[in-house]
């Protein structure tokens, strides 16, 4: 894992959550930050750091479309992760808290968006919609843990105040 190429997405839209690759660094990410959670022994933080930075920076960043079946979930995730663990969050500089931060308010805003009943069809960012919720469970299967992630996050690991939070 630990030589497993930095996390990126690529500007193409129709591609950003799923392109080559993407999926495994963003699984890679995370399996880092259940390593380090697990042992605390320190061996994977500067390169968890080093793939926050890079997913946060310019060119590089997601593209919040709204559907995550890929590699959104385990990267909100691990943004959520990171946050509770004294030994990443607090080798972060402000700007790049910042930027993690907002990338969650996004998946808070899209996920919801995409998982409501009051939106109708294909009406989501981009106009991709809410995925056929008729026919289709496959809108569930990422946007609901990232609607997790993002509550975890902003409470703080309280979920009834993240709950609040998020609302």
């Amino acid at each position: 894992m630990l030589e497993m190429p930095l996390l990126s997405y690529t500007s193409d839209m129709t591609k950003n959550d799923n392109a080559p690759d993407t999926l495994s660094r963003a699984l890679a990410l995370f399996s880092l930050l259940l390593h380090e959670h697990e042992t605390g022994d320190g061996c994977a933080v500067d390169r968890i750091c080093e793939h926050l930075c890079a997913v946060i920076s310019e060119r590089s960043a997601p593209a919040f479309d709204a559907i995550c079946l890929w590699s959104y979930c385990p990267f909100s995730a691990s943004i959520a992760l990171a946050k509770s663990m004294p030994s990443v969050w607090e080798r972060l500089t402000a700007e790049v808290k910042e930027r993690l931060a907002f990338a969650m308010e996004m998946y808070a805003y899209l996920e919801s968006f995409a998982t409501s009943d009051f939106n109708a069809y294909r009406t989501g960012p981009g106009l991709t919609g809410n995925y056929g919720k008729t026919w289709n469970p496959n809108y569930r299967l990422a946007n609901v843990p990232v609607m997790v992630f993002v509550t975890h996050f902003f409470g703080n690991g309280d979920m009834k105040q993240g709950a609040e939070n998020v609302n």
